[in-house]
């Protein structure tokens, strides 16, 4: 069964790149659709694909999801990614928090994943595509959609990320 889409944290673009370019070579003129996650405090990604070109995104305040907080697109990330990104999401922290402590407390089969700040961005993303019907469909979504997700990193902060996963919805 074949990816059909990567739901990946963007930062300024070295992780997915190499993701993207392993795929790429894997899928060739198959590859699937590559979406990009990225904070909206610091959505350098999304705006230069808007623009065609890398622009500096000047960060005004920091996102909890401190990995992802990047005002520069990277050169070399830039150009695997430009041509092979079919979306760009942005979302809030909002979207991190439930998703952490969902991790943390697991499944109900006694499973938990220590899944950072960053970590939970692809899932976040795809959630929010799930909950817009027209982006759903625009993105190809549909029951046989297999998604790769990538969770780039685990409690970094381990203060923080306590309160976090301890913390009410």
């Amino acid at each position: 069964m074949l990816v059909s889409h990567a739901m990946l944290p963007i930062s300024v673009g070295g992780l997915a790149a190499a993701v993207v370019a392993n795929l790429w070579q894997a899928m060739g003129n198959q590859l699937c659709r590559v979406i990009s996650v990225e904070s909206d405090l610091s959505a350098c990604f999304l705006r230069s694909i808007e623009a065609q070109v890398p622009v500096f995104w000047d960060i005004k305040k920091e996102t909890l999801m401190a990995g992802l907080s990047c005002g520069e697109v990277s050169s070399l990330a830039w150009d695997v990614l430009q041509p092979t990104l079919s979306h760009c999401l942005s979302i809030t922290v909002d979207a991190v928090a439930p998703l952490m402590r969902l991790f943390a407390h697991g499944f109900g089969d006694g499973l938990s994943i220590e899944a950072g700040e960053c970590a939970t961005a692809g899932l976040a993303g795809l959630l929010a595509a799930r909950r817009d019907t027209d982006l759903w469909r625009s993105m190809g979504f549909d029951r046989s959609s297999v998604v790769l997700l990538i969770g780039t990193e685990g409690a970094t902060d381990p203060e923080l990320y306590r309160s976090i996963v301890d913390g009410a919805d």
